[in-house]
């Protein structure tokens, strides 16, 4: 049963999917054409280090060089946003946020890879292109 707790957690991908996270069934809804009459859904299973991740957002790098800006919002008594660089991304890279970290992700197998670990509670992220 798909369980959709944060409906602004949604964007659309380079090639212009619609990317939903299901943040409780550790996956992303996947709607390619949308609004056409071949219009698709997939689902995207999520792991990080072999197990289910639930995520709160995915971003897309937008350029090679640039920022990720990201909400730790429950980490001290304001919260705290980090800014995470890189010296390049890759091209249309995607990004996103679980439970403690932001990760990098896998968009063609779903593995998430740790980018920035050790956060409280991280959500609201967005890609600022740079250089």
């Amino acid at each position: 049963m798909l369980n959709l707790q944060d409906p602004d957690s949604m964007i659309f991908n380079p090639i212009g999917d619609l990317v939903l996270d299901s943040q409780a069934d550790a996956e992303l809804i996947i709607v390619h054409h949308l609004g056409f009459a071949d219009q698709s859904v997939y689902r995207l299973a999520l792991t990080l280090n072999g197990v289910p991740a639930q995520v709160d957002d995915t971003i897309f790098a937008t350029s090679t060089y640039g920022t990720i800006l990201v909400s730790d919002r429950d980490a001290g008594d304001a919260g705290i946003v980090y800014a995470i660089t890189k010296d390049i991304f890759a091209p249309d890279g995607a990004y996103t946020a679980t439970p403690n970290s932001v990760g990098a992700l896998d968009f063609s197998t779903g593995v998430i890879t740790n980018v920035v670990s050790g956060m409280v509670s991280p959500h609201g992220m967005a890609f600022i292109p740079g250089r």
